[in-house]
């Protein structure tokens, strides 16, 4: 099993509303070899309103701005790794869709019969220059979201 020090349990809600996946998950929040965190909601009860916010709403925040995320799901008793890419689309074909991400990496995944589509109905309709988000499992496109224009 992989270190828990290197990683920030998230509620799984908010997760899953992010992925679309069910089960327990753990959300890798550093990259390269040095540990980080992410600090625990405030108990000072004159804190923000949003350090006070439930939990499944902070994690579904932090996803929501995260250019690049890994989510270890258990599913069915087994750790499945699923990757949230957010960028703009560069390149797209009926097998694959490129994002550039804004902090300068390039993704490509692949697009199978298997890869559902959110806001725009197939591979087809997507429209190069514009914001998306890929959540994958190993370089495969799971679900491709982009808004309707």
């Amino acid at each position: 099993m992989r270190s828990l020090t290197r990683k920030t349990a998230f509620g799984a809600v908010g997760v899953l509303a992010a992925i679309g996946v069910t089960g327990t998950a753990w959300a890798e929040t550093g990259s390269g070899s040095s540990p980080t965190s992410t600090p625990a909601a405030s108990t000072n009860p004159t804190a923000t309103p949003s350090a006070t916010k439930p939990a499944k709403h902070r994690a579904r925040g932090l996803l929501e701005r995260a250019d690049h995320a890994n989510a270890e799901i258990k599913v069915k008793g087994q750790w499945v790794t699923y990757t949230l890419d957010r960028g703009t689309v560069t390149a797209v074909s009926p097998s694959s869709i490129t994002l550039s991400r804004p902090d300068g990496q390039s993704v490509t995944d692949s697009i199978s019969a298997q890869t559902k589509f959110k806001g725009v109905a197939s591979a087809s309709a997507v429209r190069v220059g514009q914001p998306a988000q890929i959540v994958s499992d190993n370089g495969a496109a799971l679900r491709v979201r982009q808004k309707a224009a």
